[in-house]
C-alpha cells in the first residue's frame, strides 16, 4: 500500500491489523536488498505510513480507550509503544540509507512495530468487550479520517 492510499471503513480491528501488516509489508520490502533509489523511496513511504500511523492511533484510538477503566493500563501500555516506535522511527530517519548502522537500526525499529502489532492483538478482545458497537465505529471512522489526512499532508 502506497503512503497516498487511503483506507476505507471497516471495524476496528480489521482496521488496526490491516495497519500493522502494511506497515510490516513496507519494512520488509524496505529490508531487501532493493536498489538505492527503491530503498530511497521505499524510506519515504514508510516513513509517511509510520508517522501517520502512529500519530493517528495516539490521538484516535488509545485517548478515547484510556477514557474506560477497563482499557486504561493496556491502553496506556499501547500509547507508549508507539511513543517508542516513533522515538526509533526519528533515528532511522536521521542516517542516511547507505549507513553500515541502518539495517540494524531498521532492525529494531521492525522489532518494535512488529511487538506493537502482537501487543495490540491482546487489546482487540478487550476492546470488544468493554465497547459497544457504535462507539468502536466511531473511533474507527476518526482513526481513519486523521491517518489520510495525516498522509495528505505529508
Amino acid at each position: 500500500m502506497d503512503a497516498g492510499h487511503t483506507l476505507e471503513a471497516a471495524d476496528l480491528a480489521t482496521t488496526l491489523r490491516r495497519e500493522g501488516a502494511s506497515v510490516s509489508g513496507l519494512m520488509r520490502r524496505l529490508a531487501s536488498d532493493a536498489v538505492a533509489e527503491d530503498r530511497q523511496a521505499l524510506w519515504a513511504e514508510l516513513f509517511a505510513h509510520l508517522s501517520a500511523w502512529t500519530d493517528a492511533e495516539q490521538d484516535m484510538v488509545y485517548k478515547p480507550l484510556e477514557r474506560v477503566p477497563a482499557l486504561l493500563p493496556v491502553a496506556a501500555e499501547r500509547r507508549r509503544e508507539q511513543a517508542s516506535i516513533r522515538k526509533c522511527l526519528v533515528e532511522v530517519d536521521e542516517m542516511l540509507l547507505d549507513d553500515i548502522e541502518f539495517p540494524a537500526r531498521l532492525a529494531r525499529l521492525r522489532s518494535a512495530v512488529e511487538e506493537h502489532v502482537r501487543d495490540e492483538e491482546e487489546l482487540l478482545p478487550a476492546v470488544e468487550r468493554a465497547i459497544g458497537r457504535e462507539e468502536r465505529e466511531r473511533i474507527t471512522a476518526d482513526y481513519l479520517r486523521r491517518r489520510n489526512a495525516l498522509l495528505r499532508d505529508r
